[in-house]
């Protein structure tokens, strides 16, 4: 639970103080801080070697810190939000490439398995220059998180999250009242966006819309100590079979991508029959992505549904009812 550094043992035991009526600016620099405290391990298992799901946490973290200053930045003292959302974007793009061979090295055996036995034979090439590929990414995210600059970066972050933000803040308001105005924003938003798509939406749209998705979910777990439990999993459940199918037909649209910028790069590396090979799993993947944009659309309808509406008016009246 989201609580005042405040606040003594025995209020914690005797009386819980209500995060939703903890001023926003509060609210937003406890849950920044829970964040950033989890950095430092991350990192430091990302130094000792390829570590896939350090990265992954790592980028989360710095994916949910730079949603709830876009939602909540205005309660934060000053320019602070606006100081550090592209740094903070900058970080977690060092480690993109990283994450991005990592997930193609996980799922090779999957991405394949429809292929012929000998068109994943021909593969090989490919999985071991996206080996090296790897090692040569993770190398340089190392080397970016050992820089003076990478360095002063996270301590001018943990500097500005130990201030009292209290003394300084540009609103006063309960941190359950922006909380539900925020929330009512994005969630209309993504309503709007979904009823937009349609099968042969460019993927750009798609993936938008997974990230709307994301930003909702960032704010609903970061703060889930002001909801529920129970009405909140009835809502965020079907939020999550959404995000995963988003997801997926992203790493698909990704896949089909970066198989052409491979086949470009490497073609000396490769191999004519590799490069063939290539070709007939850069069709799959089209097709792949198209049988799945329906369950996506589905997904997405079912969260339009006047249950689902009636399950998030009911997360918005509990967030707008501190005692």
């Amino acid at each position: 639970m989201l609580r005042s550094e405040n606040d003594s043992a025995d209020d914690a035991v005797g009386t819980p103080v209500d995060p939703r009526s903890l001023p926003a600016a509060e609210g937003l620099r406890l849950a920044l801080l829970e964040l950033e405290s989890g950095l430092d391990a991350e990192e430091e298992r990302m130094r000792a070697g390829p570590v896939v799901e350090a990265l992954h946490r790592y980028r989360v973290v710095l994916r949910t810190s730079r949603a709830l200053l876009s939602g909540l930045g205005h309660a934060a003292p000053g320019d602070l939000a606006d100081r550090f959302s592209v740094p903070l974007a900058d970080l977690g793009r060092h480690g993109s490439e990283a994450r991005d061979l990592d997930v193609w090295l996980e799922r090779f055996d999957q991405i394949v398995a429809d292929l012929h036995w000998d068109e994943a034979d021909a593969l090989e090439p490919l999985r071991l220059r996206l080996g090296r590929a790897r090692d040569q990414a993770w190398a340089g995210l190392r080397e970016s998180l050992a820089t003076p600059e990478h360095r002063r970066l996270r301590e001018d972050w943990r500097n500005a999250l130990g201030e009292d933000w209290c003394a300084v803040s540009s609103t006063s308001t309960r941190l359950g009242e922006e909380l539900s105005q925020v929330l009512e924003r994005r969630v209309d938003r993504f309503f709007a966006h979904g009823r937009e798509l349609a099968p042969d939406s460019p993927a750009l749209l798609y993936h938008e819309q997974r990230k709307r998705v994301k930003k909702i979910r960032y704010l609903l777990q970061c703060f889930a100590a002001c909801f529920d439990a129970g009405a909140l999993e009835r809502f965020t459940r079907p939020l999550r079979r959404a995000q995963t199918a988003l997801g997926r037909l992203q790493d698909l649209a990704t896949e089909a991508s970066s198989l052409r910028r491979f086949g470009l790069d490497w073609h000396a590396d490769l191999g004519p029959r590799c490069l063939m090979a290539m070709g007939a799993l850069g069709e799959r993947l089209y097709h792949r992505e198209l049988r799945l944009r329906a369950l996506v659309l589905k997904r997405l309808r079912a969260l339009e549904s006047n249950r689902r509406r009636r399950d998030f008016a009911r997360l918005l009246d509990a967030l707008r009812k501190a005692d």
